[in-house]
């Protein structure tokens, strides 16, 4: 069996989505995706303070983005436990690792953040995750195992998305379309709905059970206070910015988040042929010349177990 049908076999949902569905199994825009997120890597990273003999644990590493950048940028000795819920990421990340020549410096460990089983009480100097605690259910469970893993004085640097604003916005109009016939003058409005509803949730019921948008945060630097950590700085960052051009077959490619439908499976699943047509002709032009405006909440929060 060849190496890509083993991996196609071997896919979940997060594997699919960080390799191939954020960027829209596009390789253009990959690397526009991939700077992105960049930014939010170093920012993780600054907040880490990582010097040379530290024992870092990534959780939720995925494909080694932190863990990566972080053998890159502190001399040995100095190792890194990357943990992920996912199978096959690990064994892409183990596989980019041996590519770097980082393999020997590197373990890798496939638990969910709730518990990080397999990993030892206080054998680890610093935590750092890039949205992992947005999908986590329950997260003083992993804000204690965060703790229990950390040596007294150790720290956590993390970046998580804050979807709670935007959830409630989509359910006021959700509220109001249900509640009122929609103008026939103006159906994109409630395609529009559709389509977001179809991917974020978009009740109060719905953004109150969804650990993606439950919290606020607020929440989330109460959550670190609960589970006993010390000296914790939160920055929320709204980003407000022009979306880059991008081909519609591109953009109808990218779902928000793994699991989570793209446009072009709303369109086949959800959409008649002519309600297609009227949200292309009011979408497309605007996704093709880079005219969207999106705004982006992300959260970066340090914090050290007490010593």
């Amino acid at each position: 069996m060849s190496d890509t049908k083993e991996h196609e076999l071997e896919a979940d949902i997060w594997s699919e989505w960080l390799l191939n569905g954020r960027h829209g199994r596009d390789p253009d825009y990959k690397p526009i995706m991939r700077a992105a997120v960049a930014q939010i890597r170093d920012r993780v990273l600054d907040g880490a303070r990582l010097t040379s003999g530290m024992r870092l644990l990534d959780v939720g590493a995925g494909d080694g983005l932190i863990s990566f950048e972080a053998l890159r940028r502190v001399k040995p000795p100095f190792s890194v436990v990357l943990s992920d819920i996912s199978t096959p990421l690990l064994k892409h990340a183990e596989s980019v690792a041996a590519a770097l020549g980082f393999h020997g410096q590197c373990s890798f460990v496939q638990t969910p953040a709730q518990t990080l089983a397999g990993i030892a009480n206080e054998s680890v100097d610093v935590i750092t995750s890039r949205a992992v605690l947005a999908y986590v259910d329950d997260k003083p469970s992993a804000l204690r195992s965060f703790s229990r893993v950390l040596k007294p004085g150790g720290r956590v640097s993390l970046a998580d998305p804050i979807g709670q604003d935007a959830a409630v916005h989509l359910a006021a109009l959700t509220k109001v379309l249900r509640s009122e016939p929609v103008n026939s003058s103006t159906p994109f409005v409630s395609l529009l709905q559709r389509w977001r509803a179809l991917q974020t949730p978009s009740t109060l019921d719905e953004i109150r059970s969804n650990p993606l948008t439950n919290f606020s945060e607020r929440d989330l630097v109460q959550l670190f206070r609960d589970a006993d950590f010390v000296n914790i700085h939160m920055e929320l960052h709204i980003d407000v910015k022009t979306a880059p051009p991008i081909p519609w077959s591109t953009f109808i490619e990218i779902p928000p988040r793994p699991g989570a439908l793209c446009l072009r499976e709303i369109f086949e699943q959800h959409f008649t042929a002519v309600e297609i047509s009227v949200f292309e002709r009011v979408m497309r032009e605007d996704v093709e010349k880079g005219k969207l405006t999106s705004q982006n909440l992300n959260v970066y929060l340090t914090a050290e177990k007490r010593a």
